[in-house]
């Protein structure tokens, strides 16, 4: 790996099994040399376990400067990540409101076609009974009378009720 500088495999008393470290060359030994240290290098240490059982740790060895690359290509693929979840969201938020939209105007259009309804069976048609009644009436027919279907006792029945007991 180019910008790995050093390997290092130790055993669990921390005493080195493999050490690779690269100059203009790849070399190894039992230790780093003291020269290698001075170059500014970070560490990464990770465990080596077998089912759970630290055998030992690796240590990788990394220049800053392959390290600051890293960093801007986790963060880069980190909001590339946020952006496309942040569009799945919005796409998802815009489905919501638009079929919440289309359940609020069938709701909408369900009552007002209850209230014409009912408008029309509770109000328009005793009305036009008492009308029909009422120019029966002024024709002549004194034997006309109004069938009055007693759903409720509104002002419509009362009215066709009063009519009824007018002839």
């Amino acid at each position: 790996v180019q910008d790995v500088t050093g390997i290092g495999v130790f055993n669990q008393k921390k005493e080195p099994l493999l050490v690779l470290w690269k100059t203009d060359q790849i070399r190894s030994g039992k230790q780093f040399p003291k020269s290698f240290f001075n170059r500014g290098y970070e560490v990464l240490k990770k465990d080596l376990l077998n089912q759970r059982k630290k055998l030992g740790h690796l240590e990788l060895y990394y220049s800053n400067s392959f390290l600051i690359e890293m960093m801007a290509l986790k963060k880069n693929n980190f909001n590339q990540r946020v952006d496309q979840q942040s569009q799945q969201i919005a796409t998802k938020l815009n489905q919501v409101k638009f079929y919440t939209i289309i359940g609020i105007i069938l709701i909408v259009l369900l009552l007002t076609a209850s209230i014409f309804i009912s408008l029309k069976f509770f109000v328009t048609k005793p009305l036009a009974k008492g009308i029909n009644f009422s120019r029966s009436v002024a024709r002549g027919n004194l034997r006309a009378n109004i069938i009055i279907e007693k759903i409720f006792e509104d002002e419509t029945s009362v009215l066709n009720h009063s009519l009824n007991e007018m002839v």
